[in-house]
């Protein structure tokens, strides 16, 4: 047990001191790249309102494909944790290596899809501004996975701040592009709008991949790995794509519903779509909490599963709870007592006119969807157990059609047809969440994630 907790922290096996020490370094890389996304919303919200919701009219079905491939490019994270704490070293670079061949695979659909897709995925009222913007974000597509699958070799072991490293310069090079390409700089940089956007964010990811791939063949990794040398294992690779593929499933699922229903609120109004928008930016912000705790339960649960100490998961999922709820209490500082700082942030400037009606809405609409967050974080640290076993399949289904069933159904119900206030968006949003909650709790408690266990 001892050199166990020598492979991960220096502290207590289950203990806050062990889950805070991996999971903050992938909160910082996930806020890292959150920010990037919501600064991204924010300056073009500054440029002009069209130009946002294009943004994210276009963005939606990119994420489709992106959650998908890194769904299945991050499942690698699960063979490097269970291999890591069976001490089976010289196996740690091959799920990792199957996972690359995976994301350079990709472009074979990214890449043509740049040119195809933003004829078709659009609404018609943002595919001038929204076109090129998503094409150079398909175009950046690989790069995506072709990350996760990197990071995946360094968060299996713990070693979750080479994995921020890489993040913060991917997210710092992105914001500079951002604001230099979106505006223009009069004489030397044209003024590209959306479009400048996408061309940041690919920029960034490529800056990422090559910092990621530095440490992932440096002299110390070639030694004891051999990261140097490429493996293709046909198995491992049907496992890898056996594991991962539910979760993407799940996520292809869940965001088409929400991609469908931007097309419906598009066609209620500007109102209900800009609040739409405005919710899923902030969700995107806050999101860091939920994807570095259930990263860092997945990487230490598998370390336990794969060293034969499944009972110390338990400890990991309380400890995990407690830190949820103190994130979500400074989570509620800017949403529920200050709701207004992000309400004007989504403005241009000089919009005043739907002050008294408008930004009211946004602002209790906010308060919704902090309530609707706390459900979903619990919801996904339970997850983090589930992944760490290989219990995908239930996620897939519980997620996927969980999303659909008790969200979008009934938000298209409420909202579209019976014309509910753009509030009710995320009421609902909330019930949505505390079901998902349940289905995953449910599951957990079952302890089908113990007869899961990745060979």
């Amino acid at each position: 047990m001892a050199n166990y907790q020598q492979n991960l922290t220096k502290y207590p096996a289950g203990s806050i001191g062990e889950l805070w020490a991996i999971s903050y370094p992938l909160m910082l890389s996930a806020l890292s790249g959150s920010i990037v996304l919501f600064i991204d919303r924010l300056v073009l919200a500054r440029y002009s309102t069209e130009s946002m919701n294009a943004v994210i009219s276009a963005s939606m079905f990119f994420l489709i494909l992106q959650f998908a491939t890194i769904s299945i490019a991050a499942i690698a994270e699960v063979f490097v944790g269970q291999y890591n704490g069976a001490k089976n070293y010289l196996r740690m670079r091959e799920p990792v290596w199957q996972m690359i061949w995976f994301a350079l695979l990709t472009a074979f659909l990214f890449w043509p899809l740049a040119f195809i897709a933003p004829s078709y995925v659009i609404p018609a009222d943002y595919i001038s501004e929204g076109s090129g913007f998503l094409t150079f974000l398909m175009l950046s597509g690989p790069l995506f996975p072709l990350n996760a699958a990197l990071s995946a070799f360094f968060i299996g072991q713990g070693k979750t701040s080479v994995v921020t490293k890489a993040v913060a310069l991917g997210s710092l090079l992105t914001l500079i592009l951002d604001c230099l390409l979106v505006f223009g700089i009069a004489g030397f940089v044209p003024e590209m709008g959306a479009t400048g956007a996408g061309i940041a964010t690919g920029l960034g990811q490529l800056a990422s991949s090559i910092l990621l791939l530095y440490f992932f063949l440096d002299k110390k990794n070639r030694d004891i790995y051999l990261t140097h040398k490429p493996t293709w294992n046909p198995k491992q690779f049907i496992a890898c794509l056996k594991i991962g593929l539910p979760g993407s499933i799940g996520h292809i699922v869940a965001i088409t519903g929400w991609m469908f229903l931007i097309f419906l609120l598009s066609d209620a109004s500007v109102e209900h779509l800009t609040i739409l928008t405005i919710s899923q930016a902030i969700w995107v912000l806050f999101a860091f909490m939920t994807d570095g705790l259930q990263k860092g339960v997945t990487a230490i649960a598998s370390n336990y599963i794969g060293a034969q100490k499944s009972a110390e998961v338990h400890n990991v999922l309380k400890t995990a709870i407690k830190l949820s709820f103190i994130l979500l209490g400074l989570m509620a500082i800017p949403l529920i007592i200050f709701p207004d700082i992000f309400v004007q942030g989504f403005l241009p400037e000089g919009v005043t006119t739907l002050d008294t009606s408008f930004m009211p809405v946004v602002a209790m609409s906010l308060g919704w969807l902090w309530f609707a967050f706390c459900f979903d974080v619990f919801a996904w640290v339970i997850s983090g157990v589930l992944m760490a076993g290989g219990d995908t399949r239930f996620i897939m289904l519980a997620h996927g059609l969980g999303t659909w069933f008790f969200g979008i159904v009934p938000i298209y119900y409420f909202v579209c047809l019976q014309g509910f206030s753009p509030i009710w968006v995320n009421i609902l949003s909330s019930v949505q969440t505390i079901c998902i909650l349940g289905l995953f709790y449910s599951r957990y408690k079952g302890n089908y994630w113990k007869k899961v266990l990745v060979n």
